[in-house]
């Protein structure tokens, strides 16, 4: 049995169906993160794309590689193994345990909210992006992070 999901959305109506659909069978996940974790950290994301929170300071080689880099990891499947420093960790990271429906409910507030946002702030990594560049990047990472969770049958 693989660790991870294959998955890919053309769409954040897509991703989200994703995501409810997760939010009511029974799952079990790979990785270190509960559902309800990774559901959490998906709406702390969105939360700071929009501006809605400001997330952690991002070291100074990050946002200078960032733009740099952009197309390249724009261009490719988002990977797992990205280590964040230790500071951003814990704040994008939750401990514990998290409800699946109380992150369930931030992270349909958070992409309501990005979806709402006319004009998003510059990205704290990549600097300025266009709304299909973050729609892009948005999808990636909720793919990347669902890849994670199986549906148990």
């Amino acid at each position: 049995m693989s660790d991870h999901r294959s998955l890919t959305f053309t769409s954040l109506d897509e991703a989200l169906a994703e995501v409810e659909h997760l939010a009511t069978t029974e799952t079990r996940t790979t990785g270190s993160f509960s559902y309800g974790q990774i559901l959490r950290h998906l709406a702390i994301t969105l939360d700071i794309v929009t501006g809605h929170i400001t997330g952690p300071k991002i070291p100074w080689f990050m946002r200078l590689l960032g733009p740099l880099i952009k197309n390249t990891v724009l261009s490719k499947p988002i990977k797992p193994g990205f280590k964040l420093p230790s500071s951003a960790q814990s704040y994008f990271w939750p401990e514990g345990d998290i409800d699946v429906h109380s992150a369930l409910t931030h992270f349909r507030e958070a992409l309501a909210r990005y979806r709402s946002t006319n004009e998003l702030p510059p990205h704290p990594i990549f600097g300025r992006m266009t709304r299909d560049e973050h729609d892009l990047l948005q999808r990636g990472h909720i793919a990347l992070h669902l890849s994670f969770v199986h549906p148990v049958e």
